[in-house]
């Protein structure tokens, strides 16, 4: 068809992508099964341990959405 193969480099990021997503996936999963234990009566000390948890789901997720982005960007499909 006379176009171009695309570089290994684009499937690569692409495959980085959806494993980024699957991980995401999972710490949500994680956060709503956090959400159901926190149903449950707690003590202070473990409600500051999901406290700490749920904290460290929700930046890791924002990171790894910002590493998508990122390489989203290098592929060049410029996600927002």
């Amino acid at each position: 068809m006379n176009s171009p193969l695309p570089v290994q480099r684009d499937f690569e990021a692409a495959q980085a992508i959806l494993d980024m997503l699957q991980v995401n996936a999972d710490l949500s999963r994680l956060g709503n099964l956090l959400k159901l234990a926190l149903d449950e009566p707690l003590s202070a000390d473990l409600l500051r341990k999901y406290d700490d948890l749920a904290a460290a789901i929700k930046s890791t997720q924002d990171e790894l959405k910002d590493v998508v982005r990122k390489i989203d960007r290098t592929i060049g499909r410029g996600a927002k």
